[in-house]
């Protein structure tokens, strides 16, 4: 691996982290209260059973 190629990777990663680190804090910012909690829960049950039925 070159140069190049390992500040491109570095850069792959740091945005990787950049996102993980967006959805940790969207989470936790959803999950700070009862209403918001139970809208995701919802969700994801209805996700879930749609994906099941395929």
């Amino acid at each position: 691996m070159n140069k190049q190629e390992h500040i491109k990777g570095g850069k792959k990663m740091k945005k990787n982290r950049l996102a993980m680190a967006s959805l940790a804090l969207g989470a936790a910012y959803f999950l700070r209260n009862k209403e918001s909690r139970q809208k995701l829960k919802d969700q994801f049950r209805s996700f879930a059973e749609g994906a099941s039925r395929r």
